[in-house]
């Protein structure tokens, strides 16, 4: 009996030093960045990665399912590409569902982590009955992203709680999303989302400019206040100001079009750009915003562009969402409209002193409680708890 304890100790042992973990990613990893690739990262460190990618369908791609970085890939994560000749429907839900299924059956996994509540739940069945620990990490509100309405119903109120109630464990990023979600599991933990400082950063940030360089950087989805943005250029026309806007989105048509519209020529669209471009674009920046609108979805985001632009030391202008207001309270400047907007962008461009106090204080925030390799530590604790 002893002997059989210690080896059972043993075996646990080991598997915890270096267990094998499938990532199934809403993302494919060369696309634009986020947490799913960040979390690989710093778990490849001890343990065996596979990144599952999304599959690529015929139809009009979403920017996570587009090539647009060169992202390095640490020696212990595989990368498993997917794609398919069906377009984005009925079928192709059936057939995500049918190859994950197989997937999962075909390896041999210690921890299934997934970003899906749809796509996945015969998968996340078979994990349950085998045995195997399922961890949901849960970043968005994922009935708010389908527009279809069936899809987003069934999502709302069948797979999201059908795959939380069978998740070990579930991290969520924001707190409001914990409370959308713990009447289905009550092993839920927050940690919000990061930044990697060993990796996002540019050595030499000096650049001498003629003009005042207000930044974003981010999707162009509808829930961007993107009129806010446009008003407050308009308003900052004959003031030296700059507006530089990175990201491709449902709305990056619709903002070049304004921009023609009313000639606007202090803004500059950059389209997409590289992740791995990303620091040294924003360090020519003075200033950044996230000009969310405020609502349901919004409430619920934890930011990673804040933590971004604090790693450079940047002052950041913001919208009101509720986690921002948690995360940053009295270390960015808040506004709710175009007006509040310009005379903040006024405000730090009249001061050189107040740029940096407020970017100093953002890099303080982010080295301390945001970097990646510290959330790295809260990640791997709460995975192991759940083979004890």
């Amino acid at each position: 009996m002893a002997q059989s304890m210690v080896l059972k100790l043993l075996q646990l042992t080991k598997k915890l030093i270096c267990m094998k973990i499938i990532i199934l990613a809403p993302m494919l990893w060369n696309s634009i960045g986020g947490h799913p690739i960040e979390l690989a990262k710093v778990l490849s460190d001890k343990h065996q990665i596979d990144y599952l990618e999304p599959i690529v369908h015929s139809s009009n791609l979403p920017i996570s399912f587009k090539i647009t970085s060169n992202n390095t890939v640490p020696k212990n994560v595989n990368i498993i590409k997917r794609s398919t000749n069906l377009g984005a429907n009925f079928f192709y839900l059936i057939y995500t569902e049918y190859k994950n299924l197989l997937y999962f059956i075909k390896e041999d996994y210690d921890v299934y982590i997934t970003y899906h509540t749809t796509f996945n739940i015969l998968g996340i069945i078979f994990a349950k009955l085998t045995g195997k620990k399922v961890v949901l990490i849960y970043v968005d509100d994922l009935s708010d992203l389908f527009k279809v309405l069936l899809i987003k119903i069934f999502t709302k109120y069948l797979f999201t709680p059908l795959v939380a109630s069978l998740s070990g464990l579930i991290i969520v990023t924001s707190y409001k999303l914990k409370k959308s979600i713990d009447l289905f599991n009550r092993n839920i933990e927050y940690i919000p989302n990061g930044v990697n400082l060993h990796s996002f950063k540019v050595e030499d940030t000096f650049k001498e400019k003629s003009e005042f360089i207000v930044g974003f950087v981010g999707g162009f989805g509808n829930w961007i206040n993107f009129d806010m943005v446009l008003k407050s250029a308009q308003f900052l026309m004959d003031n030296g100001v700059k507006f530089v806007l990175i990201g491709d989105g449902e709305m990056f048509n619709y903002v070049k079009d304004k921009i023609s519209e009313l000639k606007l020529d202090n803004i500059e669209l950059l389209g997409v750009k590289s992740h791995t471009d990303l620091p040294k674009l924003i360090c020519e920046m003075d200033i950044c915003i996230i000009p969310f609108k405020v609502n349901h979805l919004t409430d619920r985001v934890s930011p990673v562009k804040l933590f971004e632009y604090w790693s450079l030391k940047k002052p950041v202008i913001s919208t009101s969402f509720y986690e921002i207001k948690k995360i940053a309270k009295d270390k960015v400047i808040f506004v709710n409209n175009s007006k509040e907007l310009s005379y903040s962008i006024l405000k730090f461009k009249n001061n050189k002193n107040l740029c940096k106090k407020y970017g100093d204080i953002g890099y303080d925030e982010v080295r301390k409680n945001y970097d990646w390799n510290i959330l790295a530590g809260k990640y791997e604790l709460l995975i192991k708890k759940l083979f004890i």
